[in-house]
Order: C-alpha cells, then structure tokens, then sequence
C-alpha cells in the first residue's frame, strides 16, 4: 500500500455465508489478518481450513480481538441486528470499519455510529461492492455516454426484512447508475409489498 510501512492490521467479525469475501479482500489487498472472530466454533474452523488461517488468531467474543490483536481496520459480517453494537465498540477501540448492510436497524443507531466516527477520528463504510462490478460499471459508462433512450424500471419488493437486508444494494446501484441523468425514486405501498419506481 502507498504511503505505508507495515501492513494494515485487519480483524473479521463474523464468519458467516459473506466472509470468504472479506477474506478474499484482505488478502489481494495485502492486508495482515490479525484475527477473526465468530460465536460458532465450526464457522471458524471452516474459515481456517478453506483459506488455510492456521496462523490467525481465533476469537469467541469480538471484544477479545479488539482488545487482543487493537485492529486498524475492522469488518462487521455478523447477522444485522449485531451491527450497531458491534460498530460502537469497534469505534470506541479507534478502529475504522467496513460494515455489512444494514450498517444499522435504525436511524437512531446509524447516527451514534456516525457521530461517535466523527468523535473518534475513523473512518467508517457500508460494504456497496456492486458498485465495482464490471457490469455496473459498464452501464454507468453506457448512461453517461447516452447510448440509452428513456429507462423505466417498476419492481415489487417484499415488505421486512429483505427491505433492510437486500433493497438497499439495489437502492444503491440504482443511485449510482442514476446520479447524473434527472431521475426520480417512487415508493408505493400496494397489496403489502413496496413497489419502486425509476424513471427519468
């Protein structure tokens, strides 16, 4: 990494379905995986034995690898309702964060995150990797070259927890596909489902 001397020392809390990217991540970004973290004991050892980890310290209770390995860099992959608790720990410890989505389950919780970043001097992020994708990336190129006539997109989406979990990624591709063409974002209550409208 430029400007640097040592490796970014990287800590995973959670081992979950999202991790081997987190993985992948820390080791093409020369990362130094200091530790991870998850309350199953078989999650770990599925970790450790697919990305050969031997070497990477293993922890039960994320307040132990904060305290144990003092990461610079921290990524939340637990089950969402854990985020926010874990985040402002993390922050308090001065570690900056990549968080799953939702970073949070409520706006109440999103801005003690962002404020307590802003007390703290981190850095803190939701984890939009589609905005790399090559196809996302290829469509905005597309759209700012005005190679599309008009777009219309109307999508029914399942009300609860797929509004927190999933929508969001789609919010933000949508956004940023979007961001520079006059568009508008719809929400409509219709037969217990949130319709979406995109149009510009």
């Amino acid at each position: 990494m430029k400007g640097r001397s040592k490796q970014l020392k990287y800590g995973l809390i959670g081992c979950g379905r999202i991790s081997p990217n987190h993985i992948a991540a820390a080791k093409a970004n020369h990362l130094e995986l200091a530790g991870i973290c998850d309350i199953d004991e078989n999650m770990l050892k599925d970790k450790v034995l697919k990305f050969g980890l031997e070497h990477v310290h293993q922890y039960s209770d994320y307040h132990e690898i904060i305290r144990m390995e003092k990461p610079e860099l921290v990524a939340i992959a637990t089950e969402s309702g854990k985020h926010a608790a874990i985040a402002l720990d993390c922050i308090e410890a001065g570690c900056n964060l990549i968080i799953e989505k939702p970073i949070a389950l409520s706006l109440a919780d999103t801005d003690a995150i962002i404020e307590a970043a802003k007390e703290k001097g981190v850095k803190v992020c939701a984890s939009h990797q589609n905005r790399f994708n090559k196809s996302i990336q290829k469509i905005r190129e597309a759209l700012e070259q005005e190679r599309f006539g008009g777009c219309f997109m109307r999508q029914p989406i399942s009300a609860g927890a797929e509004i927190m979990n999933i929508i969001q990624e789609r919010f933000d591709t949508v956004e940023r596909l979007l961001v520079k063409l006059e568009g508008s974002l719809k929400y409509l209550r219709e037969y217990g489902h949130i319709v979406i409208t995109v149009h510009y």
